[in-house]
């Protein structure tokens, strides 16, 4: 997939971003419902601020009312009913007669004369850190007409409860809030998640156990689902890719097959061929004139070598496997090598009018002389067989374009190779479309192969008729592996 994010999970992540926005907005209303909440029950009661003019606007309806016994009953018992508060203490005197106390635990004449003393000359008062006796708390009065006052105290003990009650209603109105936004949070991201993990599960499931060609689900909605709808395609294109893999697994294999029972049979051939030459020499060879004797020879010594080159590609190819393939470079005099391959081959040829012409011009090569004569065996092997029916000639020749590499060139006067099979000639198995080679299409590959573990390399081309094989070398060793032994 190159670069490309492996699913786009970009799309998932900023879903995941706007629930956390929403986690945060549903938080900040909890806390604002809860503190509203908190202040309509009362428990904070009256800021210090406000509660002077809380006390003025009451004593302005007192003023209105009256200060008769009954109007004063029935306006606290509605403060009292309407707040519902358990800490506050209301005092309303003249002089040193009280004319209404909130009942509780505060002497209400204490009271009274605190509130006096607080506002003596001024129309109102404040005290932060007041005491009545066990109580502590905020003192507030303010100035009535007919020489009264309203004294107000706050029990500073009963409003750090209430605050505290406050405080368990925030977390509880917090907690809701937070239990709410996880079960969105798992309606709308951890579900669908679920959902496609064990869609994706039981679509490997079902691909594991051999099912093919099947479409996993899609999720139905909900964050992931474009998400998971990639890694489904991705997981279908995996598995396609599995499938073809198989596929040309399967067909390698069968192509193997065949090609082993096609080598079982070349095998045979040479074999049985060899075992009726050795049985009419050991029978025959006293009575039969001496150019009759050369011919089973002749044939015995062909056989020999189609089959030892064919036990070579194979020890190369299970050598290549395994990864054991080596190769001991050092000089060669391609002038020895040519000379050694022309005395294989030329009696082999002679009676069907092959000629083998071979020239190394001097130069020397830096390769493995067992891997470069498995090379040479194999292309003149080639160039014979597919070279003219009549009077056919192969040559054998060196050059050296750059003082680095030699170029070996070995070269027919056949029908040449298909412009089309140049490069598919060396793939493994591969045969051209002349079928008179014997073999089973490994000796290019191999002739290839070794030609890179020298290395250098093998191309082809049609040089106007017949076909011609370059195998390039190194001319000498490369001057890294001298300077890593000067080092050592």
């Amino acid at each position: 997939m190159g670069k490309k994010d492996l699913v786009g999970f970009k799309g998932m992540r900023r879903r995941i971003l706007a629930t956390v926005v929403l986690l945060f907005l549903l938080t900040l209303a909890a806390v604002v419902g809860g503190v509203v909440s908190i202040a309509r029950s009362g428990a904070w009661g009256f800021y210090e601020k406000s509660l002077i003019h809380s006390l003025k606007a009451l004593a302005g309806e007192l003023e209105c009312r009256g200060l008769d016994q009954a109007g004063l009953q029935r306006l606290f018992h509605r403060l009292e009913k309407e707040a519902g508060s358990a800490y506050r203490y209301y005092v309303v005197g003249q002089a040193d007669k009280i004319l209404f106390a909130t009942p509780g635990s505060i002497d209400p004449e204490r009271l009274l004369q605190q509130g006096r003393k607080l506002v003596s000359n001024r129309s109102e008062g404040l005290r932060r850190e007041a005491s009545m006796g066990r109580h502590r708390g905020l003192l507030a009065a303010v100035r009535l007409p007919q020489q009264a006052w309203l004294v107000l105290f706050l029990d500073a003990e009963q409003l750090r409860r209430m605050r505290r009650r406050g405080a368990l209603l925030i977390a509880g109105i917090l907690a809701l809030g937070l239990l709410g936004v996880a079960l969105t949070l798992t309606r709308q991201i951890i579900t669908p998640l679920l959902q496609g993990f064990r869609q994706l599960t039981e679509a490997i499931r079902r691909y594991a156990a051999g099912e093919k060609g099947f479409t996993p689900p899609r999720l139905s909605g909900g964050v992931g689902t474009e998400e998971f709808g990639e890694i489904f395609a991705e997981f279908n294109r995996m598995a396609e890719t599995i499938d073809r893999l198989e596929e040309q697994r399967r067909q390698q294999e069968e192509k193997e097959r065949v090609l082993l029972a096609q080598l079982a049979h070349d095998i045979n051939t040479p074999m049985a061929i060899l075992r009726a030459h050795a049985e009419n020499l050991v029978e025959f060879a006293e009575t039969l004139p001496e150019k009759r004797r050369r011919k089973p020879h002749t044939e015995i010594l062909a056989q020999s070598v189609y089959i030892q080159a064919l036990v070579d590609d194979l020890l190369t190819l299970a050598s290549a496997r395994t990864a054991a393939l080596t190769c001991q470079p050092e000089p060669v005099l391609l002038d020895e090598l040519f000379d050694a391959i022309v005395d294989t081959f030329q009696p082999l040829v002679a009676a069907d009018g092959v000629v083998i012409l071979a020239e190394g011009k001097g130069l020397t090569a830096w390769a493995d002389p067992l891997r470069t004569r498995q090379i040479l065996t194999n292309l003149v092997k080639n160039a014979v067989i597919h070279g003219r029916d009549d009077l056919s000639l192969v040559e054998i020749s060196a050059a050296s374009h750059s003082p680095e590499e030699v170029v070996i060139t070995v070269r027919d006067d056949g029908p040449g190779i298909a412009a089309a099979e140049l490069e598919t000639i060396f793939e493994p198995f591969a045969r051209g479309r002349d079928r008179r080679e014997r073999g089973w299409g490994l000796g290019l590959t191999i002739v290839r192969m070794l030609a890179r573990l020298q290395g250098g390399d093998c191309r082809c081309r049609n040089p106007g008729r017949g076909a011609l094989f370059e195998v390039r070398l190194p001319a000498r060793a490369p001057v890294i592996g001298l300077a890593a032994v000067l080092r050592n």
